[in-house]
Order: structure tokens, then sequence, then C-alpha cells
């Protein structure tokens, strides 16, 4: 933004909203606590929540939903129980993020669940910009998206958008 306020919102393997009324005054952040605690609407956030989801659907009705399939057939594997192994084989915060594509392909394919996921993912963004907005007493601020979820995945950066007009 040069020298001019505005907000910025990261989210690509980590996410993070941060703004400043002036390049001079302090920054105000809301998340990029690391993915542990704060990466909410990442694509670590996303792909560890479909996890998740896919194991929660599998324990409750003994179906591999939709979702929990792309998970099965990006690791090349057939059943739930050969999934947990093969995950925790890697999971260092950029293997796992990659596997965000998962839920983005059953979502992309209507798969309801998926689509709750980027829904709260892109609700919880909106949220910290909107905290960030009143914090720095924006009304209309200027905000920038920056990161992969953002450059790669449309759909996402439409959901985003739909929940800061919202919020």
């Amino acid at each position: 933004f040069g020298d001019g306020p505005g907000i910025v919102v990261i989210a690509g393997t980590g996410s993070n909203v941060a703004g400043q009324t002036s390049s001079r005054a302090p920054i105000e952040k809301a998340g990029g606590w690391g993915h542990l605690f704060a990466d909410r609407g990442s694509a670590y956030d996303l792909a560890r929540r479909g996890l998740e989801r896919a194991f929660t659907d599998y324990d409750s009705r003994k179906i591999i939903s939709p979702l929990a399939q792309e998970y099965l057939h990006v690791a090349g594997l057939s059943s739930m129980e050969e999934l947990v192994p093969h995950v925790l084989r890697d999971i260092s915060k950029t293997t796992v993020a990659q596997q965000a594509k998962c839920v983005f392909a059953a979502a992309h394919k209507g798969d309801r669940a998926a689509q709750l996921l980027l829904d709260e993912g892109a609700q919880a963004l909106a949220e910290k910009v909107k905290a960030i907005a009143g914090r720095l007493k924006f009304a209309q601020p200027q905000v920038a998206l920056v990161g992969g979820l953002f450059d790669h995945q449309p759909d996402y950066l439409a959901r985003f958008r739909r929940a800061l007009r919202c919020t």
C-alpha cells in the first residue's frame, strides 16, 4: 500500500492477517501464531480438518465419504486403516498442507462436508480482517490477498470475498 493504510491477508501453507495505518505505524496482526495454534483458513488447517472430518464420518457410519476417497486416491490407498500410517510418516506443515487439494477436489465434486470446511476457513480469515479493521479504526480498508490458496484456488477466493462482504 506504499505509505498508506491497508490490511494484508495471507492464505497459503499458513495464514495470517496484518494491517497498519501507515508504513511507519506499528503492525496489527491476527493469526500467524503457527500451524498448531492459529492458522485457520490455511492449507494446513483445511487439510488437517479435512482428515479429521473424513475419519469422523468413517467412525460414525463406516462409510468412505467422497472427502475420504480423495485422500485415499492421492495416497494410492484403499482403506482408512492404511491412511493413518501413511499420513503419520510425514506430518510436517508443508506435507500436510499439500493435502488441502483433497478438500478442494471433494468440494468441487459437490461434497457438502468439504464445501463447509472451505466456507469455515474463508470465514475465519474474514473475521480476522474485521478484527484488524476494528483495531485500526478502518471503515472501508484496502485489503490485499497473498498466498497460494488465493492464487490457485479461485473457489476459495470467491468464498473469502463472500465471507468478507457478510462479516
